[in-house]
């Protein structure tokens, strides 16, 4: 991510600004989390800062920086940037909508079969198929990640303009790596055909990035399920399938439960970045 490189802020700085480094500095702290409960904080932090953003908006320099620099090409970078945020953030609803579908039908299966039964194996053969294809539209949305990072233009100047426009900047950066960690959050390579730790996210986002690969011990509600759907497709029938069927449906209800709850927390994220959007169109076409 580019930001912009100038020795101080002006003397004067906003209130409004001054609350906007608090939030990203309570993110910072965040940006690496992939447990559902620290992206669930993630994600309404950021829709508090979404909202210090649309004060910072609303204020009078603001607004006559926006205007006097309108045609400029940060400007362009900044608009194009938040209609990419936002296209994300629904692209990332709507992979856990998915997910949650599939979830809902696998456990339908494992609700009316017989731990045993040779259709309950085909259809966790059919979700990990499904996972498969998931995780080739992840990569496609973390390289779109990687481009707003890269697009980022550099603004060397010391004024209001700077000011405002390196405070942007840092939100988007923010936004952009919380994101990240929803998506690293909804991946996982299927046990299945895949038994050693992944990397997926680690080979689209190189440097500066959330870091993927899983760890003994560390991992998500994503890969614990994946993990009880395998045991149950790869070994033999056992006297102890019922309990392997009753652990992965456990698992899948807590996961489901966390996919909507992180659900939520997009939507009320997307309706502030759309009033901040809204804000900013207004503040350049004045």
């Amino acid at each position: 991510m580019a930001h912009i490189r100038s020795n101080s802020l002006p003397s004067s700085v906003h209130p409004t600004i001054l609350r906007i480094k608090e939030e990203l500095v309570k993110l910072k702290g965040l940006e690496a989390s992939q447990t559902a409960e620290a992206i669930l904080i993630a994600l309404e932090s950021l829709k508090d800062l979404y909202t210090c953003v649309d004060d910072l908006l609303h204020l009078s320099f603001t607004q006559q920086v926006l205007v006097l620099h309108r045609r400029e090409k940060w400007v362009d970078e900044m608009l194009n940037g938040s209609v990419q945020l936002m296209d994300l953030c629904s692209s990332a609803r709507d992979s856990l909508s998915s997910m949650k579908e599939h979830m809902q039908a696998l456990q339908s299966t494992l609700r009316r079969r017989r731990a045993g039964d040779p259709s309950i194996k085909c259809e966790i053969r059919s979700y990990f198929l499904y996972r498969k294809k998931a995780e080739k539209d992840l990569n496609k949305s973390l390289s779109k990640l990687k481009k707003i990072c890269n697009g980022c233009p550099l603004l060397n100047e010391n004024n209001d303009a700077s000011m405002v426009f390196e405070v942007l900047q840092e939100v988007t950066a923010v936004t952009i790596s919380i994101f990240q960690s929803v998506l690293c959050f909804m991946a996982s390579t299927s046990p299945v055909t895949r038994p050693s730790k992944w990397s997926l996210v680690s080979k689209v986002m190189r440097k500066g990035t959330v870091a993927c690969e899983v760890e003994d011990g560390d991992v998500n509600l994503v890969q614990r399920v994946d993990a009880s759907l395998s045991t149950l497709c790869c070994h033999a029938s056992s006297k102890d399938d019922d309990v392997k069927v009753s652990q992965a449906q456990k698992r899948m209800v807590e996961l489901e439960g966390s996919v909507e709850r992180i659900d939520g927390g997009l939507e009320c994220l997307f309706r502030q970045m759309i009033q901040t959007r809204v804000a900013l169109l207004n503040n350049i076409n004045l």
